[in-house]
């Protein structure tokens, strides 16, 4: 991360013990050489938040968790650390930059509060103002102009973005007019605070560049993507969706947020879930050119449900899967077959599921679980034991999964675990299964896909396995997500369409 300056680049790096994620300095001199100073050498998982607008303040932060991390100020002037915040409670950190007398930040943190909300934070006497709690919706990005007057920020809204300026004299905020439609990201104000540029994605097109004038209310699209949909198709918008799922909030059944994307035509579709990963991740309704060709191409519906444990619903929503907790989100796609059978437009004789990471990790559960209800899965870079998964994840990653999944390390837990994991469970798969891998993930490493493809393969049923020695944690390479793509449809059309 850059100063202000531009006279020196703050980082971090695990190069001490491949554990521990330690932050330096850069210093660019005059002569263009570099100087480098390790400014912070701590335990745990530690990154550069922001500078102050004077450059002698950084703030860095800990992450622990989707639900914590600990920020502190940072004095490179007189080397000293102060730790912002001081709370007993888990206190998730999302964004954090200085106003520009820097001696007030403008925080997004959900400290005392359901959702991640917008506040200022006084440096010298802690005293908050929440900003947004109106919306009582995440905030999930905004962005100081360099006068400091305006303060544009983004609120994800049941899974759709939208833009507000707020006025910081008054902390009065608005919604911005003639803004495309779509989901916006990547804010950023010019010098002169008179447009705003930002990256729009929707169901047409991937993220574009749009710039807002702020004086005139409308919007420039700056770059473009060519795409076009032959024989008269068009690219499907996804509705949201509630589905009950079997317990009980507020005398009645909690409701799963999901999106469903339906073919342009009448009939009962074959239906793909498909199920994000993370296990904190959230599925919204953003470019997905190869759910667009499943749906034109091969007339199959699409379901994304948002199960629990997914972001973006509040801190009591995000942990309820966590620890002992684990199997109840896989409960929500047992649900989520109850609601489909009962949806006049899907077929409930062809559904399959699909997920990626932990995802992967469902398309397993679900298969042993609902094998009967589900025609066929995909996993891709999935778990497929949480012991081994976190004896063998990466070592600077395995602490802040264990505050996700449990401690292996504690026997109880480490039964536990065992208990759920799809291994132990391998010989209740019998639907074709598709398993994909990366063969250097460092995050689920391709272990996890050997055992599961050995244990699987001998109950009969077809099981296909694709292993990339030249990626990690999903693919990158247009040549491997091309081959798995056309893999994906064969795998479908036999088994999910039966052709």
């Amino acid at each position: 991360m850059w100063s202000h300056t531009g006279n020196y680049l703050s980082y971090n790096s695990n190069v001490r013990n491949q554990v521990d994620f330690d932050i330096s300095l850069a210093k660019i001199n005059s002569d263009k050489s570099t100087t480098t100073e390790l400014i912070l050498q701590k335990e745990g998982n530690w990154y550069p938040v922001c500078w102050s607008f004077d450059d002698r303040f950084l703030i860095v932060s800990k992450y622990i968790s989707a639900l914590s991390s600990e920020p502190y100020l940072l004095d490179l002037q007189n080397k000293t650390s102060t730790k912002l915040f001081s709370t007993t409670e888990k206190v998730a950190f999302k964004k954090i930059i200085f106003s520009k007398s820097n001696d007030l930040l403008y925080i997004v943190s959900n400290a005392e509060t359901e959702f991640l909300q917008l506040r200022t934070y006084q440096i010298k006497t802690g005293k908050q103002q929440i900003l947004t709690e109106s919306l009582n919706w995440n905030i999930v990005s905004f962005d100081l102009d360099y006068s400091g007057k305006n303060l544009a920020f983004i609120s994800n809204e049941n899974g759709y973005y939208q833009l507000y300026l707020l006025d910081t004299a008054s902390n009065q905020f608005k919604t911005l007019p003639n803004i495309p439609n779509g989901q916006i990201s990547q804010i950023k104000f010019d010098k002169s605070g008179a447009f705003l540029a930002m990256n729009i994605s929707n169901s047409a097109y991937a993220n574009q560049v749009f710039v807002y004038d702020l004086n005139q209310f409308n919007s420039t699209q700056w770059t473009a993507q060519e795409t076009t949909i032959d024989e008269g198709r068009s690219f499907v918008e996804p509705t949201l969706v509630h589905y009950p799922s079997f317990d009980i909030l507020k005398d009645a059944k909690r409701q799963i947020p999901a999106f469903c994307y339906l073919p342009n035509q009448q009939g009962k579709f074959p239906t793909l879930i498909h199920i994000h990963g993370g296990p904190e991740g959230q599925f919204v309704p953003d470019y997905q050119p190869f759910f667009q060709y499943l749906i034109n191409h091969l007339g199959i519906a699409i379901v994304a449900p948002n199960v629990r444990g997914s972001r973006g619903y509040g801190k009591t929503y995000l942990a309820l899967d966590d620890g002992y907790k684990r199997e109840y989100s896989v409960k929500d796609i047992g649900c989520l077959l109850e609601w489909i059978a009962q949806h006049p437009n899907l077929n409930e004789q062809q559904v399959a599921v699909s997920g990626g990471s932990y995802g992967g990790y469902m398309v397993y559960a679900a298969l042993f679980h609902y094998s009967r209800q589900l025609a066929c899965g995909i996993s891709r870079v999935g778990i497929s034991n949480f012991v081994t998964f976190l004896e063998n994840t990466k070592a600077y990653r395995r602490n802040n999964r264990r505050e996700e999944y449990g401690d292996e390390r504690i026997p109880e837990m480490r039964t536990f675990l065992h208990s759920i994991s799809p291994t132990t469970h391998a010989q209740q798969i019998t639907k074709p299964l598709l398993i994909v891998q990366g063969g250097n993930d460092p995050r689920v490493p391709k272990s996890e896909s050997i055992q599961m493809y050995n244990a699987v393969k001998n109950n009969n049923v077809p099981t296909w396995y694709v292993l990339a020695n030249d990626e990690g944690h999903g693919f990158k390479k247009k040549k491997n997500i091309d081959y798995y793509h056309q893999v994906a449809i064969a795998f479908l059309k036999r088994y999910l369409l039966l052709e």
